[in-house]
């Protein structure tokens, strides 16, 4: 009874849309089996959604990007009905099934809260994230068979309190003379060598 929704790469001789040759695409873009499973009948529905980045909470307690992507890809209840049985609860799970180039890791710093008004307003979580020098997304993969780790390579920061103001540095990993990875901080006009990230 089960149905899947895939998308599939093209056939030779297809002509490709032209959103899907641009560069973030082609280098960013990743592809995520995303599964319904009634918590009653086990009727499932699957289909591929496309991420060119994956946003990870931001906790107060302790913070590392492999604790953010466990809890992304954690199994999570949903309130749905079933097209089967009309229970109206389901389990989605994700899994990888196509693997970016380069993984873009974001930081949901920004808390949205609304006053008894319906007033808006955005608050910046300012817990400490222990960045890991490798991600091995293995874990996250369909079946393990897609295993690669990515190396941190670049991280952009945003000082500042809240959302409407503030502004953003970068740091990179960038090639010295001597052909050495060496971390270098740009802040508008002003490019530093640091020691480590932040």
């Amino acid at each position: 009874d089960d149905w899947e929704i895939v998308t599939k790469p093209l056939e030779e001789g297809e002509e490709e849309e032209e959103h899907s040759r641009t560069p973030v695409n082609k280098h960013f873009s990743a592809e995520v089996k995303v599964t319904l499973k009634c918590d009653s009948c086990s009727y499932t529905r699957t289909k591929v959604e496309l991420h060119r980045h994956i946003s990870i909470e931001v906790n107060n307690t302790s913070n590392t990007v492999h604790q953010g992507l466990s809890q992304f890809f954690q199994p999570e209840k949903r309130e749905l009905r079933c097209e089967k049985c009309f229970c109206e609860t389901a389990t989605q799970s994700m899994e990888l099934v196509e693997l970016p180039k380069c993984l873009l890791i974001h930081f949901k710093r920004f808390i949205v809260e609304m006053s008894p008004e319906f007033y808006v307003t955005f608050r910046k979580n300012q817990a400490e994230v222990e960045f890991e020098e490798k991600v091995d997304m293995d874990d996250y993969c369909e079946g393990g068979n897609l295993a690669r780790a990515y190396k941190l390579r670049s991280s952009v920061h945003h000082i500042g309190n809240t959302a409407s103001c503030g502004h953003y540095t970068a740091d990179a990993l960038v090639p010295n003379e001597e052909k050495r990875d060496t971390w270098m901080r740009f802040n508008d006009s002003h490019v530093n060598t640091i020691t480590d990230i932040q």
